[in-house]
This record gives structure tokens, sequence and C-alpha cells, in this order.
């Protein structure tokens, strides 16, 4: 394996970590405003999840 490839893998490694970080964060929230703005949760079962957590 030469340099560019080695350089290659380093980047896909890194844009993989990234993405996968910013989904943990953002990807929770979307799923959560869906269920919300479908009416398949209230404010109260957040509240309840809260308290669990």
């Amino acid at each position: 394996m030469d340099l560019y490839g080695f350089v290659s893998i380093i980047l896909q490694l890194g844009a993989c970590l990234a993405c996968f970080f910013a989904g943990k964060e953002s990807g929770v929230r979307e799923v959560v405003d869906t269920l919300v703005s479908k009416r398949l949760l209230t404010a109260k079962d957040l509240k309840k999840l809260e308290s669990n957590g």
C-alpha cells in the first residue's frame, strides 16, 4: 500500500467517525421531533422519559 492509499483510508475513517458522532446527536433529536409532530409522543411522555434517565 502506498502513501496515497493509506491517507485515503485515514480520511475515510475520519469521515465515518464524524458522521457517526453528528448522527448520534441530531438523529435522536429528529426522531423525537417526528414523534411529537405526529402526536405519538406528548410532553408528559417526554417528562416521564427524562425522569427515568
